[in-house]
């Protein structure tokens, strides 16, 4: 009787573990342990692929002061250099509403296909009202700028201070080379030309903690001393005083710019080609 009992105990539980073991199987196997992103989620967010650009047309801007003159007549070319910052701010409200995204003279480098029209915005000299006049609008208007930086003037008067540039390069202003002390680099000796040309690039890299390697030509003056010299001590890119739009036609070193000024229509100066 015992022994009955015993066979029969033994056979019901081997058959409950068998009528058990595909359900165990089945909760089992429905949960899988994590490991971070599925391939789905990766497939939803593809890396970009960037389109390299054979033809293109950008266009650089010129500013030097943004500022109201009170007397025109009596500073010709200081007005003539000048944009108000109510013209200023129409400007660059104008850039916005026709789709156009800042961009450094870098991007001419490797230029690739953008979802917005490019466009460089540059300042000369480094003087105060672009910290106090251009900078605030920029912001507005989410634009960056490169400003070339006269390394000798700045902290002194009418010009920015360190850290107003620090406080720009933080929010994301480039910066580039005006040389030390604005020269006519057609008129000075090779020891001199090299001194411009690098001790204003490395003032700026150890201010800013940056690689400098963007240049303006003081007044436009220039000459292929003055490119080669450039390339020597790794700059990539110099805009001058011509007029017209960068292309993949233009050297590197002879970038084209237009002149703003108080009354610059935009729509009309970058219909111009030159």
């Amino acid at each position: 009787m015992l022994i009955f009992f015993a066979v029969t105990f033994t056979a019901i539980l081997i058959i409950m573990s068998i009528g058990q073991s595909p359900i165990s199987h089945r909760v089992t196997s429905s949960i899988k342990p994590s490991s971070g992103p599925s391939n789905t989620s990766k497939a939803a967010f593809p890396t970009p692929i960037e389109e390299k650009l054979a033809q293109f047309e950008v266009p650089i801007l010129m500013y030097h002061y943004i500022r109201t003159v009170d007397d025109p007549e009596k500073d010709k070319i200081g007005a003539k250099l000048s944009v108000t910052p109510a013209h200023f701010d129409s400007q660059m409200k104008w850039l916005k509403n026709e789709g156009y995204i800042t961009v450094n003279p870098e991007y001419l480098l490797s230029p690739v296909k953008l979802d917005k029209k490019p466009i460089v915005i540059t300042f000369d000299d480094g003087y105060l009202d672009a910290y106090t006049d251009a900078y605030p609008i920029l912001k507005n208007y989410d634009f960056k700028a490169t400003f070339y930086i006269i390394t000798d003037s700045v902290n002194s008067q009418y010009y920015m201070t360190w850290d107003q540039i620090k406080e720009m390069k933080n929010y994301g202003m480039n910066f580039g080379s005006h040389t030390s002390t604005h020269p006519n680099l057609t008129k000075i000796n090779n020891e001199t030309l090299d001194n411009q040309l690098l001790w204003s690039k490395n003032k700026l890299e150890t201010e800013l903690s940056l690689s400098i390697s963007d240049f303006c030509y003081p007044s436009g003056k220039y000459n292929d001393g003055t490119i080669t010299k450039l390339k020597e001590l790794g700059y990539k890119t110099a805009v001058t005083t011509e007029t017209g739009i960068a292309s993949q036609k233009s050297d590197l070193f002879k970038l084209p710019r237009k002149r703003m000024e108080d009354n610059s229509n935009l729509a009309l100066l970058l219909a111009q080609k030159d």
